[in-house]
């Protein structure tokens, strides 16, 4: 039986699923935009929503569908009047907008930021979409400019410029900023973050040096067993016997300490 059809029969049996309705609004766009916006727009009033997930998915569709018409901003403000979690409609707005051109996303973005100060998903997307289009120099002015605006800022912030430098910039820029933060303090999770940018960026005699310092830095007992954990499952995926060898001589030395 065609796929169209089976698409059919599946949504008699189920009316009200969005993922089904989906495939068929993607279906009717492949043929004629305007069909489909019109399908969408008559679902949205018609499938009765298990999940306010669904909710979303649904006004992000026509949303998308409606990408650089003169309507896009009523209908994207519709979907924020109707949905509850609006950060994430906005974040799902703009991954479904990712591929158009830097105007849209731009205002979009400036939309977001006006609406979520603070947020660090937020941010992060925003910076992702303008490092996507113009690339990480005008990111680096932004946060520049975060900096002398805001003397104190927050930790996660500089995470979060420290991971883009490793993903989109200069590695050692991004080691910069996590070397400065896990200086001032004992944050596993700072360290675990610093650890995987390390391992998709780095090479192994750096991923090595890291677990080691992690080591000697004095975590408490349940913090250090979870390093020697990861450190181990890092030596059986990447390493070699002799790197496993190592990592169980130092499990065996932290538990004698910890038992002093």
């Amino acid at each position: 039986m065609p796929e169209d059809k089976l698409l059919e029969k599946a949504l008699v049996r189920e009316p009200n699923n969005v993922e089904l309705w989906k495939k068929k609004i993607r279906a009717v766009e492949s043929e004629e935009r305007d069909a489909a916006v019109v399908l969408v727009r008559r679902k949205l009033g018609e499938i009765k929503f298990r999940t306010e997930r669904e909710r979303e998915d649904l006004w992000t569709e026509y949303v998308r569908l409606v990408r650089g018409e003169s309507v896009f901003d009523d209908v994207f403000s519709q979907a924020l009047a109707s949905c509850l979690d609006k950060e994430r409609v906005c974040l799902k707005v703009l991954e479904l907008v990712w591929a158009e051109e830097w105007g849209l996303q731009k205002t979009l973005c400036a939309r977001m930021e006006k609406m979520f100060r603070g947020s660090h998903r937020v941010l992060g997307a925003v910076l992702r979409a303008q490092i996507h289009h113009c690339g990480i120099k005008p990111v680096r002015k932004t946060f520049k400019k975060i900096l002398e605006q805001n003397k104190k800022t927050s930790p996660e912030t500089c995470r979060l410029f420290g991971e883009l430098e490793y993903c989109c910039g200069d590695r050692e820029r991004g080691r910069k900023w996590f070397e400065g933060e896990v200086n001032k303090k004992k944050d596993i999770e700072c360290w675990f973050r610093y650890l995987r940018m390390e391992m998709k960026h780095g090479d192994s005699s750096d991923i090595r040096g890291l677990f080691e310092r992690m080591l000697k830095t004095g975590f408490s007992s349940k913090k250090t067993k979870n390093i020697l954990k990861k450190y181990l499952e890092y030596e059986k995926s990447k390493g070699d016997a002799k790197g496993v060898e190592n990592v169980c001589l130092l499990a065996k030395e932290h538990a004698s300490r910890f038992q002093k």
